[in-house]
């Protein structure tokens, strides 16, 4: 399929169609022209949620270098401690698309304040927690908070009580429960029970469940469906929304390698140092050149590239080998934050963008969910084999095995070894990890293939104005709002 370059089809605002170039393709003249100069108001607004964008994400991932102090605090367990960090991340998961409905309909300023207030909450109750318990729940209504923090969607003026009825109460309820169920099953599974056990089967079986009744809801119940399947029917839109799960999947995979607390702060750092510079430079090419496909390509290559890199890593590797890599994993992720949210809303209708651009968060935090839990499970089952074999030839006694479920924070543990059998469990660590980095590789070089052929319509944003609605020349709007479970039937 040929490439056709997008057509705006609304003006900016404050400019009236006089019916000459309304329809026009962008000209590099266009892209070249200044924009009107934005208020002090306007700056300070998008500097101040940015500022919430950072002081979320900065609470997801902060808590990880903490762990390994939190597992070792007599008053928890390992499975309390695993919970402070995923109880969070299950929270903000669940409430991000609750958050982009009532912000649609209800207006930004409203709910931002309000999960600013329920995050400060949460914080407060965080800083005076005396128990774990009480850690646990007060992570919670942070993930609450978190999830609702940025959603930039239009405002309505419509009353109170029409805005209420225009809430899909019902696609709303059923997919919360299936987001939360889907979730226990995922976080819960191999750590507070066993995966084959009827309390992690049930969740993700009632949950499957759920999801489906969602879907009919949504096609054939809801008059204004939280989630309208239209978003989706676009194939730039379906390798947008697909490779921000796979993105949040890769870098799930990365928070479920926990260490002490000062080596986790090390990796955290040399992970996200390099995400900003290249997320902010990514957004200035897109801006000055309208394309975006081969920026997300790059982007999965060096990912691709960082992860195959890590395989090479053993107990005595350099200090330039163990965190080279990691810079090439944060430009390459960096690439990606900003244009997977461009592949997702370049082919919108204007009144769509802000559930889209909502769904999209949900996806990248739903595929964290999946890479946490699946990280773990894979670093489990490879530990478990590397020790076996370890025991069965001698080279660790008995009294010194360690269980996979505390293989991820018993590094005070095993420091007590003779210096013999702490060789040996380096060794299984760094053989652990790299069946991680083999997976992760391996999901890497499959997105960037996807991308890559499935992503020919990724090319050209048009001039991001506006509602940013566009079109190819001679498209219609598709009215069928379940018109993007066709697609997979025409690849």
């Amino acid at each position: 399929m040929s490439d056709k370059r997008p057509m705006i089809t609304s003006l900016p605002e404050g400019k009236a169609d006089n019916g000459d170039h309304s329809d026009r393709p962008i000209s590099s003249r266009d892209r070249n022209e200044k924009p009107s100069p934005k208020s002090l108001r306007f700056e300070l607004t998008v500097f101040f949620l940015a500022l919430v964008a950072v002081v979320g994400s900065m609470d997801a991932v902060i808590v990880s270098s903490a762990l390994a102090a939190i597992a070792h605090d007599p008053q928890s367990s390992s499975v309390e401690s695993f919970w402070v960090g995923t109880a969070f991340l299950l929270a903000q998961t669940v409430t991000i698309p609750l958050h982009g409905t009532t912000s649609e309909i209800f207006g930004r300023k409203g709910p931002i304040l309000i999960a600013l207030s329920i995050f400060l909450f949460g914080s407060i109750l965080c800083a005076t927690a005396q128990t774990i318990t009480w850690l646990i729940g007060a992570r919670v209504v942070q993930g609450i908070g978190a999830g609702g923090m940025i959603q930039p969607v239009q405002h309505d003026t419509s009353s109170f009580v029409q805005k209420l009825g225009m809430v899909d109460w019902a696609g709303l309820g059923v997919f919360t429960c299936a987001s939360t169920l889907f979730l226990v099953w995922l976080t819960g599974g191999g750590v507070s029970h066993p995966w084959d056990s009827a309390a992690i089967l049930a969740p993700l079986v009632l949950g499957a469940l759920l999801f489906i009744l969602f879907v009919f809801i949504q096609c054939r119940v809801s008059t204004r469906p939280m989630m309208p399947l239209r978003i989706f029917h676009d194939r730039s839109a379906i390798v947008g929304f697909v490779t921000s799960f796979l993105h949040g999947l890769v870098f799930g995979f990365l928070g479920a390698l926990q260490h002490s607390v000062l080596h986790a702060s090390l990796e955290t750092m040399t992970c996200i140092a390099y995400s900003a510079p290249a997320g902010l430079v990514a957004s200035i090419i897109v801006k000055r050149t309208q394309h975006f496909k081969y920026i997300i390509v790059v982007g999965w290559a060096l990912l691709a590239a960082g992860m195959g890199t890590n395989i090479t890593m053993h107990p005595s590797s350099t200090k330039a080998m163990l965190y080279g890599p990691r810079v090439l994993v944060s430009l390459g992720g960096g690439l990606l934050f900003p244009t997977l949210i461009f592949a997702v809303q370049a082919r919108q209708h204007g009144d769509d963008i802000g559930i889209a651009t909502s769904v999209q968060v949900f996806a990248r935090s739903m595929g964290t969910a999946f890479g946490v839990g699946l990280g773990g499970v894979i670093f489990q089952n490879q530990w478990t084999q590397e020790v076996g074999s370890a025991v069965a030839a001698g080279r660790i006694p008995a009294e010194s095995i360690v269980g996979s479920n505390v293989a991820e924070t018993a590094y005070s543990v095993i420091r007590k070894f003779p210096e013999t059998v702490q060789a040996v469990y380096r060794e299984a660590y760094a053989d652990s990890l790299a069946m991680l980095w083999w997976v992760m590789m391996g999901l890497s070089v499959g997105v960037l293939w996807l991308v890559w052929w499935w992503g020919g319509m990724m090319l050209f944003v048009g001039g991001l104005a506006g509602k940013q609605n566009f079109r190819d020349e001679g498209e219609k709007k598709e009215d069928d709002s379940c018109g993007w479970i066709r697609f997979f039937f025409h690849i």
